[in-house]
């Protein structure tokens, strides 16, 4: 399979280049890397060192014993999702996806009670994910033409992110004509995903001029970053949620921890128009979009 580039965000470089960044990510395939070291730089905090933290509790919680990582079920979006329990693509699955995974949400999430290091360094992951959001999400208003401030009214109060861990067993070898998927194809539900990997590849996004399945390198400097449905609607399809699976050969394990960045359940997604443009979208509020993924995902 041949693999795509996508263009890399530079956090210190002018504002104007990291627009032409988006906008040349938009206008292909959606995805666009951000330099791990530039977020460090800007933020004032060691981000490599928090990602390899992020990456070192993930495969200690996972490593549990699954009657205690049973223990820690909660409600669509929050704790931990067995193996199997997803289906991302129900039409092209024919089993479940071939992951685990721990939702870690803004309130209610079911820690460990005897693993504090593991919500400690989740929570300062998360905080770190949502200033990045906030930065990022400054972008893409400037992308629309619209104030950079034009989107924070919806991630003001009680926003819907998420920061999720996931692994991927070895042994589960995927293969696309038997329905066998580690993660089905899907766009993701909210405004943006920020996603760290290691360095195993799966990764792959779905080219629409080809027609073709496109694999993502994996790379542990850079976050991938990739418009989600919500964009997609918000820009009156200017900005694209592109199809994305993983599929894995079963080798060796895999690990990512994507940060879903969603807006408050009330925030009503309004089209932005040019002038004399139609709206390609009826206004939605996000909380029923929502839930109506979550339905047909489990």
């Amino acid at each position: 399979m041949s693999t795509v580039d996508v263009p890399i965000l530079n956090l210190e470089s002018p504002s104007g280049e990291q627009i032409k960044i988006i906008e040349a990510a938009a206008a292909q395939f959606g995805f666009f890397r951000v330099d791990i070291a530039s977020v460090s730089n800007v933020f004032g905090v060691d981000v490599e060192r928090a990602v390899a933290d992020a990456f070192r509790v993930s495969r200690t919680f996972f490593g549990r014993d699954a009657s205690r990582k049973d223990e820690l079920r909660a409600r669509p979006g929050c704790g931990y999702t067995a193996f199997g329990s997803e289906t991302l693509d129900a039409r092209g699955s024919s089993t479940g996806d071939a992951k685990e995974g721990f939702y870690v949400a803004r309130t209610g999430t079911p820690w460990p009670a005897d693993d504090d290091e593991f919500r400690d360094v989740s929570e300062r992951y998360y905080a770190m994910m949502f200033r990045l959001g906030r930065v990022l999400l400054g972008l893409f208003a400037s992308v629309l033409g619209c104030d950079r401030a034009f989107f924070d009214e919806h991630w003001d109060g009680e926003h819907s992110c998420v920061l999720r861990y996931l692994r991927y067993p070895r042994g589960a070898a995927s293969d696309e004509k038997s329905g066998a998927f580690a993660c089905g194809a899907h766009s993701d539900y909210g405004a943006i995903t920020i996603l760290a990997t290691d360095e195993t590849p799966g990764l792959q996004i779905y080219d629409r001029e080809s027609r073709r399945w496109k694999g993502v390198a994996p790379r542990t400097d850079t976050f991938i970053v990739n418009v989600g449905d919500l964009l997609e609607r918000w820009s009156n399809k200017k900005l694209v949620s592109t199809r994305h699976r993983v599929m894995t050969s079963g080798e060796r394990e895999r690990y990512s921890i994507p940060f879903f960045f969603e807006p408050r359940k009330d925030s009503v997604i309004t089209p932005v128009c040019d002038d004399g443009e139609e709206p390609m979208f009826a206004p939605k509020q996000f909380g029923e979009y929502l839930q109506e993924r979550y339905t047909e995902t489990y």
